[in-house]
């Protein structure tokens, strides 16, 4: 067994018994199920965004399906899995985590290479150091001492390189350290004009600014967050800093920032009711 399975195994407490290599014909049954899920659910191939999102679409086929009766007891497949569920074992509070750890060695901007190609960042904090990373089907995290996520990261396949940052995970841990800042990977790649007006920020003052692009990201992305914020600096709109990029976010995202104001209304009925020379006699008739 690999040392994943005999967590897998140990996490639910089951007991195993294996057939031999290469006699299909002992596990005939299993065997014809892969067979059904292969017909139904991958014919023609599908295709879908992500593994994850596809994942979730093919759980509720499945759901449908079990709404079917069984071939040989005449009952729907769901109610005789409800009788089985009574006979099962509880199962444990926490989730089995479907993954594997590596010792990597990150370089001088505490990055570090898996598969060959693909390079992940950590935190400058963790530079030239041996780490623990968290492997999974989908993700990548790097660990610190006490196996917290430094970051995580989708996880890149391929033969291509690749190199990536996860920026959302870095501003939690700078709002939560903002002493790192000065080290942080964000800040070397920030325009200068936003990265000298963090530097100028008092502890209070950089953790309100970490926040706004935090929030600006979430909602409408890293890019149109940085932007909004470097050119409400450029504009000398820092007072008033949230308010003033979150205008400059929306703009950006919804109307362009560069884009030519539009014709406003005809305002001449106005000129002709409030005149220049005096203004409107309003006790006339």
């Amino acid at each position: 067994m690999t040392q994943l399975f005999q967590r897998f195994q140990a996490h639910f407490g089951f007991e195993v018994t294996f057939c031999n290599p290469a006699s299909g014909h002992e596990k005939g049954n299993v065997e014809n199920k892969v067979g059904y899920a292969r017909r139904n659910y991958f014919v023609p191939l599908p295709s879908a965004p992500s593994l994850l999102e596809w994942n979730a679409e093919l759980f509720q086929v499945c759901e449908l399906d079990n709404a079917r009766e069984h071939y040989k007891k005449d009952e729907p497949i769901c109610t005789l899995f409800e009788a089985d569920r009574k006979a099962l074992l509880p199962l444990p509070k926490l989730e089995f985590e479907a993954c594997r750890y590596e010792h990597v060695k990150t370089n001088g901007y505490g990055k570090f290479v898996l598969g060959g190609c693909h390079t992940y960042s950590s935190s400058p904090m963790y530079a030239e150091r041996e780490i623990v990373v968290r492997v999974s089907a989908h993700f990548i995290e790097p660990l610190d001492e006490a196996g917290d996520a430094i970051s995580r990261h989708n996880r890149e396949f391929g033969s291509e390189r690749t190199d990536t940052v996860d920026w959302t995970t870095m501003l939690d841990q700078l709002m939560v350290k903002p002493a790192a800042w000065k080290n942080s990977v964000m800040r070397s790649q920030l325009a200068y004009e936003v990265r000298d007006y963090m530097d100028e920020q008092d502890k209070s003052g950089l953790k309100q600014a970490l926040k706004l692009i935090k929030d600006l990201s979430n909602q409408y992305g890293l890019d149109v967050a940085m932007t909004s914020m470097q050119e409400a600096i450029v504009r000398k709109r820092t007072e008033g800093l949230p308010v003033n990029a979150a205008v400059v976010a929306a703009r950006i995202v919804h109307y362009g920032l560069h884009t030519p104001g539009e014709a406003g209304p005809d305002m001449s009925r106005y000129d002709e009711l409030l005149p220049a020379s005096g203004g409107a006699n309003y006790g006339s008739k």
